[in-house]
């Protein structure tokens, strides 16, 4: 990772962790402690691992449909297209699907078509 993509990223991250500090300040402090403290946190790998698994499942759809479709992208390339499209899921109208196959539309010779709903 170069240096300059890599301060981007550190800036990004203080960033949300000071805007989050920030929400945690204007909201009730103390009923966030609360509800941090009852939450049962021994479950918290298991679902962060659960959360994982769904990503590791979508992933091998997204190349299983590439594959389908004769697009061949290299492993990592379809890793990174397929993650940076997850990045706009909360978009509305599927943009994030429309955005995933404009990217691998560029970064091979194939065509790509929109999701159809």
């Amino acid at each position: 990772m170069d240096a300059s993509l890599k301060k981007k990223l550190i800036f990004g991250l203080v960033l949300g962790f000071l805007v989050y500090v920030a929400f945690a300040f204007v909201a009730d402090m103390q009923k966030i402690l609360e509800a941090g403290s009852a939450f049962a946190w021994q479950i918290f790998p298991v679902v962060c691992l659960l959360s994982i698994g769904n990503y590791v499942v979508r992933l091998i759809r997204w190349n299983y449909y590439l594959g389908r479709l004769g697009v061949e992208l290299e492993g990592r390339k379809s890793a990174l297209v397929f993650f940076a499209g997850l990045v706009m899921s909360i978009t509305p109208a599927s943009s994030a699907s429309c955005s995933r196959a404009n990217t691998s539309r560029t970064s091979t010779a194939h065509r790509a078509a929109a999701p159809h709903r």
